[in-house]
């Protein structure tokens, strides 16, 4: 099969569509943490500075408290839920240790719970952040001056000297693309053991 043939087979596979859909899921699920890290940053920064700040918050909000989350019995069966149904994966049952999950079993769903919300924040901000610059760059060639790629800091000289920027700007939707379909393979094989 030709390389543009099988890309567009991904394109259109249900799969890629519900793997996406569960990486936005967790890009979505990190929206508390990060509210709740702003809150904790601003409200303690003054008192010990901003390495100190960026330390506790980065282990509360975005390690302890996530862990926590992924440990408790109801996230567990949302996440063995979606795991089925928008992954794909073949789950077996839950481990229980007198009628009640081993803890094994819950480091694992915490595991998976933080592993979740790390790709998906990772895809989901990906997810944002390009179609901006793509626009940005695929007009630069047109443009008098410098242009700016969407949101991010880089600047490209507007002119026919930046041309070379729009094939590159148009391939990074593809390579999107197959970056959502390999997280999404390696979730969906992780997901047995986790």
């Amino acid at each position: 099969m030709s390389a543009p043939r099988k890309l567009l087979t991904i394109l259109v596979s249900k799969s890629t569509w519900r793997r996406y859909a569960y990486l936005l899921i967790g890009a979505a699920l990190t929206a508390p943490y990060g509210m709740l890290g702003s809150f904790l940053g601003e409200a303690i920064e003054g008192g010990v500075g901003a390495v100190v700040t960026w330390v506790i918050v980065v282990l509360v909000c975005f390690v302890a408290l996530p862990v926590v989350t992924g440990m408790l019995a109801p996230i567990r069966e949302i996440e063995v839920a979606a795991s089925r149904r928008l992954l794909g994966a073949q789950l077996g049952a839950v481990e229980l240790h007198h009628g009640v999950p081993a803890w094994s079993t819950r480091w694992r769903s915490a595991a998976w719970f933080v592993g979740h919300l790390v790709i998906g924040f990772a895809i989901g901000a990906l997810t944002l952040v390009m179609p901006p610059a793509v626009l940005s760059a695929c007009y630069a060639p047109f443009a008098s001056g410098d242009v700016q790629l969407g949101q991010l800091d880089a600047i490209v000289p507007g002119g026919p000297q930046s041309a070379w920027i729009v094939p590159l700007a148009l391939l990074a939707p593809v390579a999107l693309v197959l970056l959502v379909t390999s997280a999404g393979a390696l979730l969906a094989r992780l997901a047995p053991r986790l």
